[in-house]
């Protein structure tokens, strides 16, 4: 009977494939139980090279959004911020683990559409008349909602 070595990638499944390959050949237990190891083998090379190439593509992830005009250089950090309030104020510990787990926090349209949710979610302000809020030139409430209280119509 063949065995997966420990912590092996491929399935029992493709352990029943192997044994019947290995079976329709007519090879011995050694050469099938090598056939396996190998098959093990390839199947961890794949997939620590497929981690290393995701991991290079969300790297190259981030450097899009440093170098993205509206989200990097100078805005970077901003963005980042930005990207993170509705990330921490809609989702849950589980999503946002997701986000870091699978490198796709880090994407470029994902940045940007949190992002300017974000800023969308910022604090309101209110714009006062006067100086202050830059309208009304300098005139009180008064005179603005009701007129300047001095000029009386001319009495005809």
């Amino acid at each position: 009977m063949l065995k997966l070595p420990e912590k092996a990638l491929i399935s029992a499944k493709a352990l029943e494939r192997v044994t019947a390959t290995a079976t329709a050949l007519g090879l011995s237990q050694e050469h099938a139980q090598k056939a396996l190891d190998e098959t093990n083998a390839v199947v961890a090379d794949y997939v620590e090279e497929q981690k290393a190439s995701f991991a290079t593509t969300t790297k190259g992830w981030i450097d899009v959004v440093k170098a993205d005009a509206e989200m990097g250089g100078d805005k970077f950090a901003a963005t980042i911020q930005d990207a993170a309030k509705p990330i921490d104020r809609f989702f849950t510990p589980a999503f946002k683990k997701a986000l870091s787990d699978t490198g796709f926090g880090n994407h470029p349209e994902l940045v940007r559409g949190f992002a300017r949710i974000g800023r969308a979610m910022s604090e309101d302000k209110i714009v006062r008349p006067g100086p202050e809020g830059g309208t009304g030139g300098g005139r009180s409430y008064e005179d603005i909602f009701y007129g300047d209280k001095d000029k009386t119509p001319a009495a005809s």
